[in-house]
């Protein structure tokens, strides 16, 4: 399967706990990976997988998950990737922002 997309939201609360955003991810142009996450750990930015409480050995499980490495290192790297872009584009953003406000004064 091919990785055809991929959309990041930052979470809104950065910086507050080690959850950075959200990932969607589109394979093939034919189906639809939500409610991955983005999370900073001691090692630096890593991506989680979907998971559900199960009750009958109380422990999470993974929704949905890569089965080979390669492929789980292919969708680590472009979500990651999509991750710093949507960052750089907010930090471009806020500069612009900031010009044009000090042109208005």
């Amino acid at each position: 399967m091919d990785i055809t997309k991929v959309i990041v939201r930052k979470y809104e609360a950065e910086g507050k706990n080690n959850l950075k955003g959200f990932a969607t991810v589109t394979l093939d142009d034919e189906l639809v990976l939500t409610g991955i996450k983005i999370v900073k750990g001691s090692k630096g930015l890593f991506v989680a997988m979907p998971s559900s409480y199960w009750e009958s050995d109380e422990k999470y499980h993974d929704i949905f998950f890569p089965i080979t490495g390669d492929f789980r290192e292919e969708l680590t790297e472009q979500i990651l990737q999509a991750y710093k872009e949507t960052k750089n584009k907010d930090k471009e953003k806020g500069k612009s922002k900031k010009k044009h406000d000090e042109e208005d004064d």
